[in-house]
């Protein structure tokens, strides 16, 4: 892959505006994305969404085997619903973007994914022993709303910095990485010993976000909008 990038792939970005390959530049370029008071929360919601879904799979043994009581070949319960509602989220996206503001999109990504959550601790309070599909459809319902406004997140990340969007991306990246390495690795043998721990933990990811979010609105509407997907989200149109 890599030789195909150095020999194939041409440089796209504009010689005046290309940064060399060195640690200073690099460094220099992290230290302004991660110093930027409106990045740090808008990582923190992209992170805090998918969290939200990633303890689900990153317990998916215990979930599956041990509180669904489904054999090793039924894994599909759990994988199935989980990526159907990412691509659904992800056409739906696509089939509204710039049709419906940015504001009202978001708004129903994020309603979506409450109503997933609060659905989701009810089926776990209430259908004792957990069994499919009543435990799989609140995930499945999450994973439209995080997909759904994912795009808008992220584009919004990569306009904060126009000169070093590839850098931005990749801190991006490795927090919401680094995030899901701690939750598979430290919480989620914690977590994954009840549906009602797990939903808790994911209404609580799903809440996360949500704060996050507003936290960068709050931070945003100090700033004047640079761009159409900011004046709507900030009810300039």
């Amino acid at each position: 892959m890599l030789a195909l990038c150095v020999g194939v792939l041409p440089e796209t970005h504009p010689v005046e505006r290309r940064v060399p390959l060195s640690p200073g530049s690099l460094f220099s370029s992290y230290r302004q994305i991660i110093t930027s008071d409106q990045f740090l929360p808008l990582a923190m919601a992209i992170t805090c969404n998918f969290g939200g879904l990633f303890v689900y799979i990153a317990g998916a043994p215990s979930f599956v085997l041990g509180i669904l009581h489904l054999r090793q070949d039924q894994f599909y319960w759990l994988f199935v619903p989980a990526i159907s509602g990412l691509v659904l989220g992800a056409m739906l996206a696509g089939r509204l973007a710039g049709r419906v503001n940015a504001r009202v999109m978001m708004g129903l990504g994020y309603t979506i994914m409450a109503t997933a959550a609060i659905v989701g601790l009810l089926v776990a309070w209430l259908v004792v022993p957990a069994r499919v599909p009543w435990a799989v459809m609140p995930l499945a319902f999450a994973a439209v709303g995080v997909n759904l406004i994912s795009p808008t997140l992220n584009l919004l990340v990569l306009d904060l910095f126009p000169r070093h969007r590839g850098a931005a991306s990749s801190v991006q990246g490795f927090i919401t990485l680094t995030f899901n390495a701690l939750l598979a690795g430290l919480l989620s043998p914690w977590l994954a010993d009840s549906a009602m721990h797990l939903a808790a933990a994911s209404a609580v990811l799903f809440a996360g976000g949500m704060v996050a979010w507003r936290w960068y609105r709050a931070i945003a509407k100090r700033a004047p909008p640079a761009g159409t997907i900011e004046r709507q989200l900030l009810g300039d149109s």
